[in-house]
């Protein structure tokens, strides 16, 4: 896992979460503890931000156990600009 990721980003923005969130999970499998960590909040805060995207419609697979984590099911998507407000929206909840 690429710690520098916390230095060289100020990760305060939701629009900053959710790119760097999909960034990640484009190339690998990463945890919601690790992703967490990353992006200075909480694992719960993951969840929700996770299930906010996945309600805009974008795949991502979600799996429980030593193994799991998240993963975008297809890393080649585009963000539209109604796609961007829909994320938006459903993650409003989300907070630092």
């Amino acid at each position: 896992m690429n710690s520098n990721i916390e230095n060289e980003y100020n990760v305060s923005s939701t629009t900053e979460k959710i790119i760097i969130f999909l960034t990640l999970i484009s190339k690998r499998r990463y945890k919601s503890k690790e992703i967490a960590k990353i992006l200075n909040c909480s694992y719960r805060q993951i969840y929700r931000l996770a299930n906010g995207i996945k309600k805009s419609g974008i795949k991502i697979n979600a799996t429980r156990g030593k193994n799991g984590g998240y993963l975008l099911e297809d890393n080649r998507i585009e963000i539209s600009e109604d796609l961007y407000i829909k994320m938006l929206e459903n993650v409003s909840n989300f907070k630092k």
